[in-house]
């Protein structure tokens, strides 16, 4: 009995180490300085030119953005730009849950 846990712990632990040394993929990413305070958003994204109100920051999470507060800085990729653009001409209120679930505007904190 002994040998076997000896055996899973050696395991364990080499799965531990192998996870750790193992590169983790990471997008690319651009860094952007809104009044004063740096944001680190995806590559080609467009930063807001101003940081969240409570309302925007409100209206990101109902959208579907995992987090969001007041001060933070909301971004959107050009595509989803077009895309708001036709979605307010033609009153599609779903447009921003939808975009958010394909990552194509998001919220950041200051780094």
């Amino acid at each position: 009995m002994k040998v076997t846990g000896r055996i899973a712990v050696g395991v364990a632990v080499l799965a531990l180490m192998q996870g750790c040394t193992t590169p983790k993929p990471q997008g690319r990413t651009q860094t952007v300085v809104v009044e004063g305070k740096r944001f680190v958003i995806p590559q080609g994204a467009i930063a807001a030119d101003h940081l969240a109100t409570a309302r925007e920051a409100d209206f990101f999470v109902r959208s579907g953005v995992a987090q969001c507060r007041k001060g933070d800085l909301t971004w959107e990729m050009p595509q989803a730009q077009q895309r708001v653009g036709k979605a307010i001409a033609q009153g599609d209120a779903k447009t921003h849950q939808a975009l958010a679930k394909e990552g194509l505007i998001g919220c950041v904190s200051a780094s």
